[in-house]
């Protein structure tokens, strides 16, 4: 699996997670995620990936 694939696949299981009420599940997932992503490449932007992982980690815990 690419790794742009292994993001987008990431973030629709936490998102998942997050409606089921799994927080800290979903804030892991973030997490894990986040190793796959280049931040050199403009494709995919970092920030977005770290955003939602900030979101979970303050609003939803």
């Amino acid at each position: 699996m690419r790794d742009q694939e292994m993001i987008k696949m990431g973030q629709r299981y936490a998102r998942l997670e997050k409606k089921l009420g799994e927080v800290d599940r979903a804030r892991a997932i973030y997490t894990h995620v986040c190793q796959f992503c280049d931040p050199s490449d403009d494709k995919f932007n970092l920030w977005k990936v770290k955003f939602c992982e900030l979101i979970a980690m303050f609003i939803f815990k």
